[in-house]
């Protein structure tokens, strides 16, 4: 592509000392970004402008990150003072149950059952590392399961359930890896969440079996839990993750319970459960109930495969992981053989980008149902209401990303109507999904296939120019207004977000002025001026708990960096030519340098802002990645290459200089 924006015209260009590639960049996309330096925080760009008089750019993606932080450690700390120890309690009073339930039942099959609760529910105990008694019985199971959990392997067959799970799931990761709490909560998490109790096995590669004791294993914990009165304290965990994330994608105890009531009536005793008949009829109507969306796909394949719950058959899991859209379009848009590996590329056509359709158009695919089901997909997310996207943090965080990926109208300047600010504004909702689900990883569950210038004067530092999304920064505030709504919010964050929502009007206010070119006002101008210092201070405020005043006070080294890491989905293939066992790695890298071309007073002025690094790569399953071991990488010149159509945006840099301090 030739030349389209004449640098001559630029009355601030001389400012940057910027290499002839750089500029070359500049007069064909209007924008450039740089390899090299790159920023351990995005807000060090806007510090060092304003120390320098240089205009900023102030882009969606700092403001996104910095909102990534205020989710993060809201949950975090919702986690740390409320859920661990309500799951530690959990855990706790229901393997006394279990065990009170197994000591009374004199019916074999309900007494095996019981038992292997007992051990089902002492292997949370386990993680969580509680000082509890196991019967004799159950220790074999215990050890056998924990073995695997510590082992991480893949789909494996453990001593409770008639089919495998995924081991490798319990390598933590996330912000999980940064206490030992944290460590164990998140192992014990798992645990409950991957762990599925349903009637169905279904033997590779087509064989559907029945398997009644998981499911006998489900009434009888749904019968303890409600026997017990732990409903309750059950609930108290759910709640605040629903809110966040979403409802749990799998059928819960009190939707079996409703089942229970139609068959055993309201208060049944544990007789009541050796009558096979009435079994058979709660079997019936179990196999009637919710199915999940986020349906596994598995086919046969070279190797084999182990016996595996039915993916089609409903399953109970005791803290279900979450439906969540993105991991059902990774689901739908793979097949075990064909395309046994997605992209984030899936998610963002999906969720309505033209330019992320045209980047997997370019690439093979030998499953010729993909693009007709890719479209309906399309269709069908794209009928839902604003309601139905706010309808929790995780849904409203991907409605703010649809804006993100949408084209910008005409009444915008020529920049950012090209394909390749298309592409920058592609990256950005890439690497902000990614810290979405880096700060879900324990709840969401994944989705798995098996198998230089004119010599005018230069302007005045406050000068500066907002990114003219209106619609994406008008969604991101009500995305912080909705934040508020956290159930047990901390108090501190609670208040921070006063702070966010006004920057996050100002900036909408100052946007929707460029763009019908009228003047900031003298207060505007000074708030814009030094903005990278508010959202630093801000950032700081949160991540420390307003107990620090630099990041280098930050206890964990991984939270002072934003480079982060979560994998998004596995494919398990075992066929000679496949694949292997891999993971789908999203990431999020260094911070780089934006400049980009805007008129301001009617006059061409480069201005720079901070941008996101994304990468996508596979993993293997067994070293699913941390964000320490992401961060080294980074640091050692170890990541994979970007995207190709990434890095076409991107000024390439020989080497690469971080920069931790802004000045």
């Amino acid at each position: 592509m030739g030349q389209q924006f004449n640098l001559s015209r630029v009355v601030n260009l001389r400012q940057f000392g910027l290499s002839k590639q750089a500029r070359q960049k500049l007069a064909q996309n209007g924008f450039a970004i740089l390899g090299s330096p790159v920023y351990e925080q995005p807000f060090f760009v806007y510090e060092i402008n304003a120390y320098h008089g240089i205009p900023h750019f102030i882009t969606l993606d700092a403001v996104m990150h910095l909102y990534h932080l205020f989710f993060q450690f809201a949950l975090r700390r919702l986690e740390e003072n409320y859920l661990i120890p309500l799951v530690q309690e959990l855990t706790e009073r229901l393997l006394t149950e279990c065990h009170r339930v197994y000591e009374a039942a004199t019916d074999a099959e309900l007494k095996d059952a019981a038992l292997r609760n007992i051990a089902y529910v002492a292997v949370a105990a386990q993680l969580l590392e509680l000082k509890v008694a196991i019967p004799a019985p159950a220790r074999p199971m215990v050890e056998a399961e924990l073995k695997l959990v510590r082992a991480h392997a893949t789909l494996e067959k453990g001593a409770i359930l008639p089919y495998a799970i995924d081991y490798s799931q319990f390598i933590p990761r996330g912000h999980y890896t940064r206490t030992p709490q944290l460590k164990r909560y998140f192992l014990a998490v798992m645990w409950y969440g991957l762990f599925p109790f349903t009637p169905r096995t279904l033997v590779p590669p087509n064989r559907v079996i029945p398997s009644p004791e998981p499911l006998r294993q489900a009434l009888l914990l749904t019968y303890t839990l409600y026997r017990a009165k732990l409903v309750d304290l059950w609930q108290k965990i759910m709640t605040p993750i629903d809110f966040l994330v979403g409802l749990a994608d799998d059928l819960t105890p009190p939707e079996v319970k409703t089942i229970m009531d139609q068959v055993y009536g309201a208060s049944p005793n544990l007789r009541d459960f050796t009558d096979s008949s009435r079994f058979e009829q709660f079997t019936r109507l179990f196999l009637n109930a919710r199915k999940p969306h986020i349906v596994h796909k598995i086919e046969s394949v070279a190797g084999g495969l182990p016996p595996m719950p039915d993916p089609k058959t409903p399953q109970m899991r005791l803290l279900g992981q979450r439906y969540i859209p993105d991991s059902e379009i990774l689901q739908e848009l793979s097949h075990p053989t064909l395309r046994p590996v997605p992209s984030g590329l899936d998610v963002m056509a999906v969720l309505g980008s033209a330019r992320a359709v045209q980047h997997l158009n370019r690439i093979p695919c030998k499953w010729q149902q993909y693009p007709t089901v890719r479209q309906q997909l399309t269709a069908r997310f794209a009928r839902l209401s604003k309601r139905e996207w706010t309808r929790n943090l995780y849904w409203a965080w991907l409605w703010v990303l649809q804006a993100v990926i949408h084209p910008l109208p005409a009444s915008v300047p020529a920049v950012f109507r090209t394909p390749a600010w298309q592409d920058k504004c592609l990256q950005t909702a890439l690497a902000s999904w990614a810290q979405l689900r880096h700060d879900t990883i324990l709840y969401a569950k994944q989705s798995l296939v098996a198998a230089e210038g004119g010599d005018e004067e230069e302007p005045p530092p406050q000068e500066h120019y907002v990114e003219p999304n209106l619609e994406a920064w008008q969604r991101l505030l009500e995305l912080v207004r909705l934040t508020r709504q956290l159930p047990l919010l901390d108090d501190h964050i609670r208040g921070k977000l006063d702070e966010l929502e006004a920057m996050v009007k100002l900036l909408y206010t100052c946007a929707k002025k460029r763009l019908q070119n009228q003047p900031l006002t003298r207060e505007q101008a000074y708030e814009l001026q030094y903005i990278g210092g508010r959202m630093d201070r801000l950032a700081i405020d949160v991540v420390g708990d307003g107990k620090i005043i630099d990041w280098s006070e930050i206890v964990h080294p991984a939270d002072r960096k934003m480079a982060c890491i979560a994998d998004v989905h596995t494919t398990i293939d075992r066929r000679p030519e496949g694949v292997g066992k891999v993971a789908l790695e999203a990431g999020v890298g260094y911070a780089h340098e934006i400049y980009v071309i805007v008129p301001i007073r009617n006059r061409p002025v480069l201005t720079r802002g901070a941008t996101f690094s994304y990468y996508e790569f596979l993993q293997p399953v067994s070293k699913r990645l941390t964000d320490e071991r992401w961060q080294q990488m980074l640091a050692e010149g170890k990541a994979p290459q970007q995207p190709d159509w990434i890095r076409a945006l991107m000024v390439a840099s020989r080497s690469v200089k971080v920069k931790e301090r802004s000045l």
